[in-house]
């Protein structure tokens, strides 16, 4: 993994800062999971009904605490390039939230926040560029 060079300084840059907030809320959501599994199930978009199966969201969860802890890795090691790829990556969950949210009837509310998340990874993935470009002249 290509780190940044020591010429950068830590946390100067806003994409690092970006990144850690994404890293730090999928945690969080993680979190969400195990308090109360049918309420984070409805903010989803996708609610479960009284009783319902809940596996679905405690699979969310450790998807989300997978993401946040390798977020929170890359960051601290200040590896952008794995930061970048995984950016790219990630716009495929909160469009295909979004798209699956739509699909069911969910709430335009719910639509949008999706969006936005994902509009937030988009910004986050030209700022780490902005800073790779920048840490190696380009």
């Amino acid at each position: 993994m290509k780190t940044l060079s020591p010429s950068v300084p830590s946390f100067k840059h806003p994409a690092l800062w970006l990144a850690l907030v994404m890293g730090i809320f999928q945690i969080v959501n993680f979190g969400r999971t195990l308090i109360d599994p049918a309420s984070f199930a409805d903010y989803m978009g996708l609610p479960i009904g009284a009783g319902g199966p809940e596996g679905f969201v405690y699979v969310y969860g450790l998807r989300s605490l997978f993401i946040g802890l390798v977020v929170l890795v890359f960051v601290m090691r200040r590896s952008i390039s794995a930061l970048l790829v995984m950016a790219l990556a990630a716009l495929i969950l909160p469009l295909g939230d979004a798209w699956l949210v739509y699909n069911v009837g969910g709430p335009t509310a719910t639509v949008v926040r999706h969006l936005v998340i994902a509009v937030y990874i988009l910004i986050t993935l030209l700022a780490l560029l902005h800073l790779r470009n920048r840490s190696t002249g380009s």
